[in-house]
């Protein structure tokens, strides 16, 4: 979304492409101002809206599928992870911010990846889909996939 200043102009593009019933939305609750206006103008249905997480993407999924996603994705690049980078660790930050409203998980698994891999969310967002296993899905990414392939 960064750049786009003609939502009403971009929705009606998109449109002329694809039909609004084949478009899905995947976002957190957070989701941008801007974003929200897109979806709108897009005129997209509840049920092809998918929000992930409670605040966050990152905080839909299991501490332990967070650290065994990181922990894979630095092997497979002949690295380890920092020390901070424990599935303990994880929990306590997780936890915290669940205490704190302005709490961003998000940046609390960054501060935990000091050392490691660069982790923005497009690549951390890479790693959990590389190294996800199905079972370990949350359930409305899970519900959304079900509902692309059938």
């Amino acid at each position: 979304m960064e750049g786009i200043h003609n939502i009403p102009g971009f929705a009606k593009g998109i449109l002329e492409i694809h039909q609004s019933n084949h478009i899905f939305v995947v976002c957190d609750s957070d989701a941008s101002d801007e974003l929200q206006q897109l979806i709108a103008a897009l005129g997209i249905d509840d049920h092809h809206k998918y929000i992930i997480g409670e605040k966050e993407f990152e905080d839909a999924f299991a501490d332990d599928v967070l650290y065994d996603c990181w922990r894979q994705y630095h092997e497979d690049r002949g690295r380890n992870c920092p020390a901070n980078w424990t599935v303990e660790n994880i929990s306590r930050e997780r936890a915290a911010c669940l205490q704190n409203p302005n709490g961003k998980f998000s940046s609390t698994l960054r501060k935990l990846n000091a050392g490691g891999k660069k982790m923005t969310k497009p690549i951390f967002g890479l790693a959990l889909a590389e190294y996800i296993e199905d079972d370990q899905l949350p359930p409305r990414l899970a519900a959304l996939f079900t509902e692309l392939y059938s």
